[in-house]
């Protein structure tokens, strides 16, 4: 699939909206950039709710730890169709 500047904002846009108060790495962008490239963007949506709703923890003050950021962003793949 082609991956486009567009796509790839507006992806890593939504997920960040999810992890606020978090960034996602330059690694973790390399890692969006290959699901791109592998599956297109509304299946991505839907995977990046699907591993938030399964796999993010919040901490008492509703924020997201480092190491649950991780572990749902690993998984997005795997919950692509």
């Amino acid at each position: 699939m082609t991956v486009t500047k567009t796509n790839l904002t507006d992806l890593l846009n939504y997920i960040e909206e999810k992890i606020v108060p978090h960034n996602i790495s330059m690694s973790g962008i390399n890692n969006l950039f290959a699901l791109l490239s592998k599956f297109n963007i509304d299946e991505l949506y839907e995977a990046v709710d699907i591993s938030f709703k399964t796999y993010i923890v919040l901490d008492e003050n509703g924020i997201p730890p480092i190491q649950s950021i991780n572990n749902f962003l690993q998984k997005i793949g795997g919950c692509s169709s």
